[in-house]
């Protein structure tokens, strides 16, 4: 995967957390290849794979149930 799609998927991971509640990463994939047609072909490794980096620098955090959410510090 080229940055410039990781880029892509970063920005389109942050504008669909922005104000839902905590979603699972198969629902934010999903939302992601069924919406955006440069990212079709994406697979939920891709997101898993900008997600992860994501998590550890705080960006986003888990939410009960292995969800996914926008830090408080994003919020």
């Amino acid at each position: 995967m080229s940055n410039i799609v990781a880029d892509r998927i970063r920005v389109q991971v942050l504008k669909y957390l922005d104000g839902r509640a905590p979603v699972k990463l198969s629902s934010m994939a999903d939302h992601l290849r069924q919406n955006h047609v440069t990212l079709s072909e994406l697979r939920d490794a891709d997101v898993r794979d900008v997600v992860q980096p994501m998590i550890a620098t705080g960006k986003l955090s888990y939410a009960p149930g292995l969800k996914i959410k926008l830090a408080k510090a994003t919020e």
